[in-house]
């Protein structure tokens, strides 16, 4: 069986689109002699969709046909043959499987009908992958489109180790760069894995979800909100390792946030107070010895969404052109190094200076923060050692207190948060 790789919402099958192709390249033809011929032109339109109509009757037909035989006879059906209808639907529906129509197949499956529930990590990881290689007899990526829509069937029917293992398989996927033309997908199906190891208790895999997770939003492929809330779900896992809840320590962050900044508190972006919160808590008592990295991460990645929601997304045209080669992916924050490396070339021209002063109200308060450049530069080195390990090590607690006694302590993050509230 030939699987081959499809867009998520295909149109007409492959031969209707050759009519399509081949009237249109006539249409030009004629066109470019002066001659019309648009009834012609839509005698093969109307001739593609008669034949799509009676293709997608006789799918119907063969699909009907099949159920019955699933009713009546369901040893003599192999999984080979609930695929190629499943497939065959996909084509002809264009929608991923699903929904109700798909039921009678999936469901079918020997792989649905497996109980995965007394599985570890690692069986989860493979289990999909593994079905897959025994199936078809070689290594196939299936459909992945199929995949994604299967992994959603087990979730809406409450199997949510089996959508574990197909959205493990899907993450292999993306590891292996098989899906990069399909990058956008890659939130959704990361997210959801790690929402599903959280709701399966498989702290471990969540924890390490996370991490990678932390690392497509570096490469521009994970929102900074989306991330936020994850690494908050993160911070949570920790305690309840503990045996503890993660809320009352939370409002206890909130408390000394409001007596130490006041109204900035509550004039800061949604997710960067979520950010604050957890980075105050992280700096403060025991946590700081249990996850050296969550403070500092937290306060920069604050530095970062606050900078993305009041001056860069609201300019992007402007900002993004002078950052060149350096800008983010549409719709993706800059990082420390990237803020850091704007207000350098924004400075080092007058022009410049004065176009993007004139465009955003705070620039002028933004660049009045002391060492501004010197200080992001440091921040933005912490940041890159934390996403990747140095050749000085890994990052230790006392590199963190460092970091908390130098950057909040002193008051400077505060600073330069409060010097972007004028555009709030």
């Amino acid at each position: 069986m030939t699987l081959w790789r499809t867009s998520p919402c295909p149109s007409l099958p492959a031969e209707e689109q050759e009519y399509v192709k081949e009237a249109r390249e006539t249409l030009r033809l004629l066109s470019s002699s002066g001659i019309t011929m648009l009834e012609d032109f839509r005698d093969i339109l109307a001739k593609a969709a008669r034949e799509t109509e009676e293709k997608n009757s006789e799918i119907k037909n063969r699909y009907e046909r099949f159920k019955t035989r699933l009713q009546n006879d369901p040893e003599s059906v192999t999984d080979v043959q609930i695929f190629e209808h499943i497939h065959e639907l996909f084509w002809s529906r264009g929608a991923e499987p699903c929904d109700q129509e798909y039921d009678p197949l999936i469901s079918s499956l020997s792989f649905t009908k497996a109980d995965l529930q007394r599985r570890d990590t690692h069986e989860l990881k493979q289990a999909w992958t593994g079905f897959l290689k025994r199936v078809f007899g070689l290594e196939t990526s299936w459909e992945w489109p199929c995949s994604f829509g299967l992994a959603q069937w087990y979730l809406l029917h409450d199997k949510l180790s089996h959508a574990v293992a197909v959205y493990e398989h899907l993450y292999t996927q993306i590891r292996r760069m098989e899906l990069a033309e399909y990058e956008d997908t890659y939130e959704r199906c990361l997210l959801k894995l790690f929402n599903l190891c959280v709701e399966e208790g498989l702290a471990e895999r969540a924890r390490h979800v996370a991490e990678l997770i932390g690392d497509y939003h570096d490469d521009g492929l994970i929102s900074l909100d989306a991330y936020a809330d994850v690494l908050l779900e993160k911070d949570g896992l920790r305690y309840r390792e503990m045996g503890e809840t993660i809320e009352r320590d939370r409002e206890e962050a909130k408390k000394n946030l409001h007596r130490e900044i006041g109204s900035l508190f509550a004039r800061l972006h949604d997710t960067t107070r979520k950010h604050v919160i957890e980075a105050e808590l992280w700096s403060r008592g025991q946590p700081k010895g249990i996850d050296p990295i969550a403070a500092p991460l937290h306060w920069a990645l604050a530095i970062e969404s606050e900078f993305h929601h009041k001056i860069f997304s609201p300019n992007q045209e402007v900002l993004g052109n002078l950052l060149g080669e350096f800008r983010p992916k549409h719709g993706k924050t800059c990082g420390v190094g990237q803020i850091s490396k704007l207000i350098e070339v924004t400075g080092s021209s007058p022009i410049r200076k004065a176009i993007v002063e004139k465009k955003i109200s705070a620039w002028r308060n933004l660049v009045s923060v002391p060492d501004l450049v010197k200080i992001l530069k440091e921040i933005s080195k912490d940041r890159n050692r934390i996403a990747h390990v140095s050749s000085e090590g890994p990052y230790t607690k006392e590199n963190s207190v460092e970091f908390v006694e130098h950057f909040r302590n002193s008051g400077w993050i505060f600073r330069f948060l409060s010097s972007l509230a004028v555009t709030g």
